[in-house]
């Protein structure tokens, strides 16, 4: 059995987040075959007996790097490689997470907070250096993978067209494998092996109990958090058209505050309350709730009569894959979406509920009433939900992952010497350019950044910065 350390940089506490959930999952999945640990730079809340849970630290790197050195395999996420550089220099084969594509998420949130292409010279300075920052961080972990998840083959086609230009499928990599399913591979999200419980004796935690939410009406939930690239201000808009002709749809948003305290509040909630607000509807029609634990969310789950997932057409909704829509199926609830994602796809091949085109209110507002008039479609979708969940089953995604654990191995590439001594130059140099930028902004003279450019080693860069950000 190989170890597995599993690095996430979300609290594992009783208020997940998707990629605390992904490493959760993935760890509980993985151990029934391999020894994991979960790596959270927060001290745990909740416990588990199939895989260990362990703290680290963003201020005492030697927590992280003794679970490293006993790890075979590390599976990491986001910006730890760039946090914690050593990782990449054990002798641990380096599975790199892809399913989020947070560069593409860095440009959605930079244009949905600016004003367009109405900005001063000193601020598109601002804003690019600050997306090369991001891009850097994500080519540090193509080059230092030795194996990639994605969530689609979508996502997959993307991320080996960046794969390529990065020089990681090469003669070495594609003479091991032309189909580059042993470079990178899909792991969606997945699903828990049982469907959710039955209510119970519990009590009901919307309908009839909330303030508004009568126990007759028909619930629409919206699962998880609200970014500022999906689009709920549509969907306020559209049930407060449907509130004009009826008062038995309501809204219900399980998630505004997100569990992560470093994360800064979206700029979405405040728009959609706002709208709400404007419109008349807050609080009578549309419920905003600050956040639902984990292990409670299928008690919201069971009471709703459609789930919802709405969000712009752009770059971002093509490549993603909205996690929380798969707790719809888990629990049997016709989902009601906006077309351009993958799972948007899944529900119109399926016949899974309704798609509607981006940005309209009407045909949204119209695909809800249909729904939630017509109770035998919704019996027929839920039987179907039922069926595809099945293809979603956390032991059944994770197969690839691991097979990969089963035998670890360095890729190729990464594993001939000079091959390996290259990739780790270029990766040191642009840190020190980002690096660079970085110190410059925080506000380290440019005279003892030229001394550490020249001088310092890139972890001590690193520490240094994360000192002045301190």
């Amino acid at each position: 059995m190989s170890q597995v350390l599993i690095i996430t940089h979300e609290p594992l506490r009783k208020n997940l987040s998707g990629p605390g959930v992904r490493a959760l999952e993935m760890a509980r999945a993985l151990a029934e075959r391999q020894q994991v640990t979960v790596a959270t730079p927060y001290p745990p809340e909740i416990a588990d007996d199939r895989c260990r849970l362990a703290e680290y630290s963003f201020d005492r790197p030697s927590d992280l790097k003794r679970l490293a050195e006993q790890a075979a395999v590390l599976v990491v996420q986001g910006f730890t490689l760039s946090q914690f550089p050593f990782l990449g220099e054990l002798e641990a084969a380096i599975v790199v997470d892809l399913y989020c594509p947070f560069t593409i998420e860095h440009l959605e949130m930079t244009r949905s907070r600016g004003t367009g292409m109405n900005r001063s010279a000193a601020e598109w300075i601002a804003v690019e250096a600050d997306a090369a920052d991001v891009l850097t961080v994500q080519n540090l972990q193509l080059a230092a993978g030795d194996f990639f998840l994605c969530a689609s083959e979508r996502q997959r086609d993307f991320w080996i067209g960046a794969l390529h230009t990065a020089g990681r499928i090469n003669p070495r990599t594609y003479a091991e494998d032309p189909t580059l399913r042993s470079l990178i591979d899909v792991v969606p999200f997945g699903l828990p092996a049982q469907p959710p419980p039955e209510q119970g004796h519990l009590p009901a935690v919307m309908k009839g109990v909330r303030a508004g939410i009568r126990a007759s009406d028909h619930i629409l939930l919206w699962a998880g958090s609200i970014l500022d690239w999906q689009d709920p201000q549509t969907l306020v808009r559209a049930v407060a058209a449907i509130s004009a002709r009826r008062q038995d749809v309501k809204l219900f948003f399980m998630g505004t505050r997100h569990p992560n305290p470093s994360v800064p509040p979206m700029r979405a909630v405040r728009e959609s309350i706002e709208i709400a607000r404007e419109l008349g509807v807050l609080d009578s029609f549309v419920f905003f709730n600050d956040w639902v634990p984990y292990t409670d969310r299928w008690r919201y789950l069971i009471e709703a009569d459609l789930g919802l997932s709405t969000h712009h057409d752009h770059l971002e909704t093509a490549l993603s894959f909205r996690t929380r829509m798969l707790d719809y199926l888990w629990a049997g609830v016709p989902i009601v979406c906006t077309a351009g994602d993958v799972l948007s796809s899944l529900v119109k091949q399926k016949n899974l509920g309704a798609v509607v085109p981006a940005g309209d209110v009407g045909q949204l507002a119209a695909a809800i009433e249909r729904l939630v008039d017509d109770t035998d479609e919704r019996a027929r979708c839920r039987s179907r939900l039922f069926e595809v969940a099945e293809e979603f089953r956390w032991r059944r995604v994770v197969a690839p992952l691991a097979r990969f654990c089963d035998a670890p191995r360095l890729a190729p590439d990464r594993a001939h010497p000079r091959r390996r001594l290259s990739f780790q130059a270029g990766g040191n140099r642009r840190v020190r350019r980002w690096m660079k930028r970085a110190l410059l902004r925080i506000g380290v003279p440019e005279a003892r950044v030229q001394q550490a450019r020249r001088l310092m080693p890139v972890r001590m860069m690193l520490g240094l910065l994360n000192r002045r950000a301190r």
